[in-house]
């Protein structure tokens, strides 16, 4: 098994992983304070370790930062719950630019040998949390993305 230590937060949510990219100050942390005030709960902030075992990739915090995530102007907040050992299934990629508005892909994060679903959203999205929870479940099939020949 390998593995490696990665600048991302990471949560589980609606029975899946999820792994939250983007420069430093791209709102990742923020992000996983939202969707934790609708449920989801904390994996790993700032720092990820991910492993991949059969082809899946796992996620985990670093020891002495279990249960801790940054508040942006308050500190880092320590002793909450925290999920560890977690499969990921997909990736949410904080960017400064637009994004294309239908991409005929779904983009992919390959690491350690393995590949994951990619998600660019704009850090500043209104709905941003909607979102990651829609790529969710375009991941899951429980809905589909249109291709253009289908349109």
């Amino acid at each position: 098994m390998s593995a490696t230590m990665i600048h991302a937060t990471a949560i589980y949510m609606n029975k899946m992983g999820v792994l939250l990219k983007g420069a430093a100050g791209s709102g990742k942390s923020s992000l996983a304070l939202m969707l934790m005030e609708q449920g989801a709960e904390l994996i790993a902030d700032d720092i990820t370790f991910l492993s991949v075992q059969d082809e899946k990739v796992y996620a985990c915090a670093d020891e002495k930062w279990q249960g801790c995530i940054e508040v942006r102007g308050l500190g880092i907040v320590s002793g909450i719950q925290t999920k560890q050992n977690v499969k990921i299934d997909y990736v949410v990629e904080l960017i400064d630019e637009t994004p294309q508005r239908m991409p005929e892909i779904i983009k992919k994060f390959e690491v350690l040998g393995a590949s994951l679903p990619m998600f660019q959203i704009n850090k500043d999205e209104k709905f941003l949390p909607t979102f990651v929870k829609i790529a969710g479940k375009i991941i899951s099939k429980e809905v589909s993305l249109l291709s253009f020949d289908k349109i």
